[in-house]
């Protein structure tokens, strides 16, 4: 089954692999341009659909409770005045809704009821911008991305933290698509057709140039074998993809050497070990797999050099349960990252 929404409040379905479409919810004669917010269905025979109809920012929000065979009404907003972002369900009566002007909105019971989520930690600049796309990674976890800023939330979209991408270069309108699969493959595509992969939440970034101004790319996702699929403006689907001619330039330092902790797994302490063979200022933290920084290991100048630190799980700032953790090195604005596992 694949139900996809299309312009002008139209809805379609197919139970054939895509040899067929059957209308199931008409489009509209509009007064004016209608766009597309987005669709997501919580489990298979629940689902959300969201469309700005007869001005941009004339926002509905439809469900579907069998299949998507029939959609029914539940919402209507004022929106900011256009529409972006996209729409995530994570269960059959929890979905929310991301747009412009950072604008959400977040219904917990079916749709009936309809309240805004809670950004956190985002700077006041941010608050103009607009999301520009989401994906879900699990039941409870998405990540979200807009006008050059990143978010996760771990609490099915109640409270969206902002993470830091560590990327530099990019200009702030750059981020368009984000595709996740898991806790160690995401992708973030540029407009321009530009593709970043990230293996830890973020952590660190890889950058595929090979379709750079070669397509803009509208949709993203990853089928079940890990294989990124891109949606182009030209109306193709570039399947199968696994990016290559990764540039490492911008985003992993040539200048120093991360090495894989020892031993790993490890309880209760391991050792990072590392070399620089530039001086300046160097970071050294521990994070969880939801992004959330647990420890602070170096955080001072240091020279060029080979270095080792001793990372004992009582140094954390909370107490660590057994899990995937985060060990990100960062020397002036170029970051390297791996992962480690605690096993009590």
């Amino acid at each position: 089954m694949l139900v996809i929404i299309k312009e002008n409040h139209h809805i379609v379905k197919t139970t054939d692999n895509a040899q067929t479409w059957q209308t199931v919810l008409n489009p509209v004669n509009p007064s004016s341009r209608n766009l597309v917010g987005g669709i997501d269905f919580g489990d298979l025979n629940n689902g959300y659909a969201w469309f700005s109809q007869n001005a941009y920012g004339d926002y509905y929000i439809y469900k579907t409770s069998d299949g998507g065979d029939n959609w029914t009404q539940v919402q209507q907003f004022a929106g900011p005045g256009y529409i972006s972002g996209n729409l995530i369900a994570f269960d059959a009566n929890t979905a929310i809704a991301l747009g412009p002007d950072t604008w959400t909105q977040r219904t917990t019971d079916g749709g009936t009821t309809w309240s805004p989520a809670t950004l956190n930690n985002f700077a006041p600049y941010l608050i103009t911008r607009d999301f520009e796309d989401a994906s879900k990674i699990d039941e409870n976890r998405a990540i979200a991305i807009g006008e050059g800023f990143m978010c996760i939330t771990s609490d099915k979209g109640a409270n969206w933290n902002y993470m830091n991408h560590g990327i530099a270069t990019i200009p702030d309108s750059a981020f368009y698509k984000v595709a996740f699969s898991s806790d160690t493959l995401g992708y973030i595509t540029y407009y321009d057709g530009t593709i970043l992969k990230t293996t830890n939440i973020g952590l660190s970034w890889t950058k595929d140039t090979t379709y750079k101004n070669q397509y803009y790319f509208f949709a993203a996702s990853i089928n079940q074998n890990g294989k990124l699929m891109l949606g182009t403006s030209t109306g193709y689907i570039l399947g199968e993809i696994t990016p290559n001619k990764i540039s490492n330039e911008e985003f992993i330092a040539k200048e120093f050497y991360l090495k894989q902790n020892y031993p790993n797994p490890f309880n209760p302490s391991t050792k990072i070990e590392w070399h620089s063979s530039v001086s300046g200022w160097q970071t050294l933290k521990v994070f969880d797999v939801l992004g959330n920084e647990v420890a602070t290991l170096v955080n001072e100048y240091k020279p060029t050099g080979n270095y080792e630190i001793e990372f004992q799980a009582s140094m954390a700032d909370r107490q660590l349960s057994s899990g995937i953790y985060y060990f990100q090195l960062r020397i002036d604005s170029q970051i390297q990252a791996k992962k480690m596992v605690l096993l009590k």
